[in-house]
């Protein structure tokens, strides 16, 4: 199969390449985070083989995930990072993904560094087949990022 992800960035913000790379990451991840769930109880394991002795505390999530986000997950693991004009871009792409099933994560800043609090600056769409929904023409509109220095 041809699983890939799709990040969309908020060009409007005008973001720096880390701040980019931040929001990319948290967009990615929370897909699976978002359905994660965390195992009762704090758990003690070795910090390392070397001092068997010295533990740390553990906690234990566990994920469930689709066939497609598994396929995703053992193969190349394919993500595509694509520029959107705005906020309004990104909502609008997000809702048509999510009306035919698949799972989307929208980043709203804290606001902490270089934007405003509450800005919209990145969004993950997928994993999922593009081939079989969410046309390409969708998506296909959209630039990619380009090399950044």
């Amino acid at each position: 199969m041809n699983i890939k992800q799709y990040i969309l960035i908020n060009s409007e913000l005008n973001m720096s390449v880390g701040k980019i790379a931040a929001a990319a990451a948290h967009a990615s991840l929370g897909i699976i985070f978002d359905r994660s769930h965390k195992q009762e109880g704090v758990y003690l394991e070795p910090r390392s083989q070397m001092f068997p002795t010295d533990f740390t505390e553990v906690y234990k999530y566990w994920f469930t995930l689709t066939k497609e986000e598994a396929e995703w997950k053992d193969g190349i693991f394919t993500k595509i990072c694509l520029k959107a004009k705005n906020a309004e871009e990104i909502e609008l792409l997000v809702n048509l993904a999510s009306q035919v099933g698949i799972l989307t994560k929208k980043i709203y800043d804290a606001g902490k560094t270089e934007v405003d609090p509450g800005s919209l600056t990145a969004a993950a769409i997928g994993p999922f087949d593009p081939e079989k929904s969410l046309s390409k023409q969708t998506l296909g509109k959209l630039k990619s990022l380009p090399l950044l220095s």
